[in-house]
């Protein structure tokens, strides 16, 4: 990897990028609105896999249900296997719980097992302005292990503490917007290597239980 390293422009950063993961000062979002991330379904257009998502990824969506006054949050993701009219993931309707733990660090997992094992879900970026919510960054925690070109939450056989998602308010966003959103990750320090296409295009999404 030293090799592969030097021909880098950024040698000089990437051979220290092992004492510098998370990077310095790397934090989620403040000034985190709950209600106008929850007002809309989210569709993720590129991501980590992990444990319990492999590619090749289909009309993976997120959606989040405010609850408890603000303290809680139920979630419903759906994906299809396969090909956009394949199997869906969630094809028995489970629901996950997403406890806020301070602002924009939320702590998520299935209903059924103690919160003390849900994993950390970090709101890192997010705009345009935080009444209506665009597109936003998503990390599993706090980027903590060095990749070729960045930092890397958890690793791809991994639960909790894993993962990068990038979002997006409509299912196929205008032009640029996952560009700007991948230079925003590398700005907050992440390797991109790990990011994978998620194909929305031609999706039809499964109706959300009330």
């Amino acid at each position: 990897s030293s090799s592969s390293s030097s021909s880098s422009s950024s040698s000089s950063s990437s051979s220290s990028s092992s004492s510098s993961c998370p990077p310095a000062g790397f934090d989620s979002i403040s000034n985190f609105n709950l209600s106008a991330w929850t007002d809309h379904p989210w569709f993720i257009q590129e991501q980590m896999a992990n444990a319990y998502q492999k590619p090749p990824f289909y009309c993976v969506r997120a959606s989040y249900t405010p609850q408890e006054g603000g303290k809680e949050v139920r979630v419903f993701n759906t994906a299809s296997l396969g090909g956009v009219n394949g199997t869906q993931q969630n094809a028995n309707d489970m629901f996950l719980k997403a406890v806020v733990v301070n602002g924009s660090k939320l702590a998520v997992g299935p209903e059924f097992i103690p919160q003390e094992m849900y994993g950390s879900y970090w709101i890192v970026f997010a705009g345009p302005d935080e009444d209506s919510y665009d597109y936003g960054i998503v990390s599993g925690g706090p980027p903590k292990n060095s990749g070729d070109d960045g930092c890397i939450a958890g690793s791809e056989s991994e639960v909790n503490e894993a993962g990068l998602w990038l979002f997006t308010k409509d299912p196929v966003p205008e032009p640029g917007m996952v560009d700007m959103l991948r230079e925003k990750a590398t700005e907050l320090g992440f390797d991109l290597s790990v990011l994978q296409n998620v194909t929305q295009e031609g999706c039809e999404y499964p109706p959300i239980p009330v």
